[in-house]
């Protein structure tokens, strides 16, 4: 059966994706490993799939003791690599909608589009990895938090908000143990200011 969803604001129809898109990140390098001195509720993975990473891990952290959580209803995550030897996953909430875009009102483009979310705290989190897909799913839960909007090149672009004054939480983490991290509070993005220091050995 054939899905269609409407652009919020300009009423412009546009289909789900008929087949997946891959996206792709910066690789994440060596694999990561949970520390034994993760306290319980980091155990409790249930998010998107039981294998522990520190996409979850931040996530849990954000829910159970980040004051941002209670600004927004929806975070946009993004994971960096630092110095190689350490992973940043950067959580932001903001009103910006995720955008299909078009130029002939006939062929959409989803490379804007995450390949991972989770509901987690009543709160929804989405990202890419090197490994997901844009599924119907993550379509129809971007639809259910009226998430989504259509840009037409060079005819109709949606409003985007910038607001300088809010702030985001980035952790930065040891990629050969989760169990060791900093986060940073900040309205300044990734790389713009002077990192924690975190040792991993």
């Amino acid at each position: 059966m054939s899905i269609s969803y409407r652009c919020v604001s300009c009423g412009l129809p546009f289909p789900t994706p008929a087949f997946m898109l891959k996206h792709s990140i910066l690789p994440l390098g060596a694999a990561l490993v949970l520390a034994t001195s993760c306290t319980s509720w980091k155990y409790a993975l249930t998010l998107t799939d039981s294998t522990p990473n520190p996409v979850h891990i931040a996530i849990q952290d954000f829910i159970n003791n980040s004051p941002l959580r209670k600004e927004d209803s929806i975070f946009s995550v993004t994971i960096h690599n630092y110095k190689n030897s350490h992973v940043v996953v950067h959580i932001y909430g903001g009103p910006n909608r995720i955008w299909v875009l078009t130029n002939d009102r006939t062929n959409f483009s989803y490379s804007n589009f995450p390949t991972n979310y989770t509901e987690a705290g009543g709160k929804l989190f989405y990202w890419k990895d090197s490994t997901g897909v844009v599924t119907h799913d993550i379509i129809r839960v971007l639809t259910k938090y009226q998430h989504i909007d259509t840009a037409v090149v060079n005819v109709f672009m949606p409003d985007r908000i910038i607001d300088h004054t809010k702030q985001a939480e980035d952790y930065y983490f040891c990629k050969n143990n989760l169990g060791r991290y900093k986060k940073v509070r900040t309205r300044l993005a990734t790389g713009y200011y002077k990192p924690p220091k975190v040792k991993c050995k």
